[in-house]
């Protein structure tokens, strides 16, 4: 009988990556909401609505693109904690 390796893909790890959506999306709402004057506010509106198409594109079945997308939306939600922290 032949052995078959079955690769195993934990699904938490795509959850994962859409909360980490969720988490900058929240921000990119805050900033809007924050926003000094309609200009400002449409920038913060457009990068959420980029960020939920990006998120859309990503392959759910693919682990290495799962991986990748969360590492960069958690580095623009550390970028973006960084900046809200220097502001005071």
């Amino acid at each position: 009988m032949a052995t078959v390796k079955q690769e195993l893909y934990d699904p938490m790890v795509y959850d994962i990556m859409r909360e980490r959506v969720t988490r900058l999306s929240g921000q990119y709402i805050a900033l809007k909401r924050a926003a000094k004057n309609p200009i400002e506010a449409a920038k913060w509106r457009q990068l959420d609505a980029d960020l939920m198409r990006e998120a859309d594109t990503v392959d759910p079945l693919n682990e290495v693109a799962v991986r990748a997308a969360s590492a960069e939306f958690s580095r623009r939600f550390e970028e973006l904690e960084r900046l809200r922290v220097a502001a005071g």
